[in-house]
């Protein structure tokens, strides 16, 4: 997998959008603009990620949580590779 070190634009079909729609993936969050227009509609990733539903099988504390559901996968991932 390559880090996303800068902006990452593809053009993609959104159902319901008449047109090309650019979507921007950078390290503040994504952006979507139709092709050849200058204004944007964008959310950070912690907003993003907020507006996401938890797995079912999570831990009951993280129900609901995505934001603190991610952070703790990250910490149990790093702990398990060093562990190895």
């Amino acid at each position: 997998m390559t880090e996303l070190n800068s902006k990452l634009s593809r053009t993609t079909k959104i159902c319901g959008v008449e047109g090309d729609v650019i979507v921007s993936i950078s390290p503040d969050g994504v952006s979507f603009r139709m092709k050849g227009m200058q204004k944007a509609v964008t959310a950070r990733w912690d907003k993003i990620i907020a507006a996401c539903d938890t797995p079912d099988t999570v831990p009951a504390f993280l129900a609901a949580k995505p934001l603190e559901f991610l952070r703790w996968s990250g910490t149990k991932l790093r702990r398990r590779k060093r562990s190895t």
